[in-house]
């Protein structure tokens, strides 16, 4: 069962670690291009200890308003080629050039929640976490399954009936 997880107003729990934005910062890859906003990753990285204040406080405001700025919403869409001579429209696939920082907040924020909603998921939860995956949802379903069928107690037809499906293409590819 999940448990509510209380997000008030100021969001109280999530609070910027300047050392964590630097750290962030500094982990950005140079060659990254740059977005709608003007600033290079290039840039980003190379003064990460200069910029670190800077942006601290309007990442926190961010978090705290509930808002990002709209700069950071917007993308530049460069079509590129996916073949060498390319002749129609078709031959084109659109890739967003999305802000650095934009990149580097969500990331944060991404780890901020996850650490505190971590605890409340359900163990059964296998996609959208790490370390989890299809197998480990397989192999749940084979032990609960096979607990069920040493029981005493029979398991309903409906349970087998479901499960039988999920089982059956994957004990044969492995």
């Amino acid at each position: 069962m999940l448990q509510s997880i209380n997000l008030s107003d100021s969001c109280p729990g999530l609070t910027v670690d300047p050392s964590k934005i630097q750290s962030l910062f500094r982990g950005v890859c140079k060659k990254k291009s740059t977005g709608p906003d003007g600033i290079s990753a290039f840039l980003l990285k190379t003064c990460a200890e200069e910029l670190t204040p800077v942006w601290c406080p309007i990442f926190q405001q961010s978090i705290d308003q509930h808002m990002v700025p709209a700069l950071w919403k917007k993308s530049t869409i460069i079509p590129v080629p996916k073949k060498p001579c390319p002749s129609d429209n078709n031959d084109y696939r659109p890739v967003a050039l999305t802000s650095v920082i934009i990149k580097c907040f969500e990331k944060y924020v991404v780890s901020l929640l996850k650490s505190q909603i971590d605890s409340a998921l359900d163990p059964f939860q296998f996609a959208y976490r790490q370390g989890r995956g299809t197998d480990d949802a397989i192999n749940g379903i084979t032990h609960l399954t096979l607990k069920h069928l040493e029981n005493p107690k029979p398991m309903p037809v409906s349970c087998l009936l479901i499960l039988a499906p999920l089982l059956t293409p994957y004990s044969l590819t492995s």
